[in-house]
């Protein structure tokens, strides 16, 4: 029995030791790869980015105060019926009215009539 127990306790020793050394190998390869990653991949380009514009928190404040007090809230599937989208093209208005730079740069496409979707076209057209 005592031999038997001993004989046990080895195996479970060795089990456990493969184990660790198991877990130190992928702490080892880890490592490894992270301290011996490269930069930047090939063909990629640096591109240094202009100051953002300053932005003004109140003046942004104010805006989203102004935007939500427009009651577009839908509560099923075709709202708002046609007469009752005042409020929709009201917003339309406002948006094209407080942003005229972005709807002069972006391109506003409407979905089913009252949903706004505005592009932004990239600089290069030959990418998605």
């Amino acid at each position: 029995m005592a031999v038997r127990a001993v004989r046990e306790a080895g195996l479970i020793k060795r089990g456990l030791l493969g184990i660790a050394g198991v877990f130190l190998l992928l702490v080892l390869i880890v490592l490894v790869r992270t301290f011996t990653y490269g930069g930047q991949p090939e063909g990629v380009v640096d591109i240094t980015l202009p100051e953002p514009p300053a932005v003004s928190a109140e003046l942004g404040a104010r805006h989203l105060a102004e935007a939500i007090r427009f009651q577009t809230v839908t509560y099923k599937s075709g709202d708002p019926a046609p007469e009752a989208a005042g409020p929709w093209l009201d917003l339309h208005d406002w948006l094209g009215a407080t942003y005229p730079r972005v709807h002069a740069a972006l391109t506003l496409e409407k979905i089913v009539d009252y949903s706004l979707l505005y592009r932004w076209q990239g600089s290069n057209d030959a990418l998605d």
